[in-house]
């Protein structure tokens, strides 16, 4: 079980949290910040987004375990020349738009532009 240490200058405190107390906390009600003052409003309001951000990273990690092939793999595919193959592990495992999104971002990032304009045309 992952910890996350928690930071709060404002408020004087280092908390650790694990992934239960996250979702403890996710499922309460959002903390009304009317009766605080605004340091410690803000910090609460970084609490709640570090929350939703630890719900999206989970959430996103539980999505790409649904596909076997990593981006590195089809990358190297990619560049050994088989088209084909990158083609058919889109299309067998089904990805989704986001996911064909993310894998442009990775190959434009580590490629560059021109493979990723292949890449579009291949498309």
């Amino acid at each position: 079980m992952k910890i996350i240490i928690l930071a709060l200058p404002t408020l004087g405190v280092l908390k650790e949290i694990n992934y239960k107390q996250i979702n403890n906390m996710n499922k309460q009600e959002k903390c009304d910040h009317s009766n605080m003052n605004d340091r410690d409003a803000n910090a609460a309001k970084n609490i709640e987004k570090l929350v939703d951000r630890a719900d999206f990273l989970r959430i996103k990690q539980k999505e790409d375990s649904m596909y076997p092939t990593e981006f590195v793999d089809v990358t190297e595919m990619w560049q050994d020349g088989e088209f084909n193959k990158v083609g058919e592990t889109i299309n067998n495992e089904r990805w989704s738009r986001a996911r064909v999104a993310e894998f442009s971002a990775y190959m434009c990032k580590y490629l560059g532009t021109t493979q990723l304009d292949v890449f579009y045309k291949f498309l």
